[in-house]
């Protein structure tokens, strides 16, 4: 049991906000808020909402995503301005990084797994059934 369990730090993406290096930690507090997140008009909620906002460069989502990560709620504290500096460093620059950091979440705060590829007895990848 122990083995499966993340290392510290190993689920955290660091961005750069507005010039300014900035991580995003993976907890359970950010994932639970996350998947509180309300259903969309397709009757999607929780992360399945949040991904198809992020797939529309939402930058609501993208700026709850980054607040988040960083352990605050709503805007986050008035005075570090993160919405206007999410704004000014690009919802299109940061979408990627915030999809990385959700992934994480989902695994339990560890990267996502590399696909293993299947290979032949000689080592060769196995050719698909046509």
């Amino acid at each position: 049991m122990g083995e499966d369990r993340p290392e510290l730090g190993a689920g955290d993406v660091t961005i750069n906000l507005d010039g300014e290096q900035v991580t995003l930690r993976a907890t359970l507090s950010a994932a639970l808020a996350l998947a509180a997140t309300p259903e969309d008009s397709l009757g999607l909620g929780g992360f399945a909402a949040v991904n198809r906002a992020m797939a529309r460069l939402d930058p609501l989502a993208i700026t709850r995503v980054i607040v988040l990560g960083m352990g605050y709620t709503g805007e986050g504290p008035k005075e570090l301005n993160i919405p206007e500096r999410i704004f000014r460093t690009g919802y299109s620059e940061l979408q990627p990084v915030c999809i990385d950091y959700l992934t994480r979440l989902l695994h339990g705060g560890r990267p996502a797994a590399k696909r293993a590829t299947q290979e032949g007895q000689d080592g060769a990848p196995l050719e698909p059934i046509r």
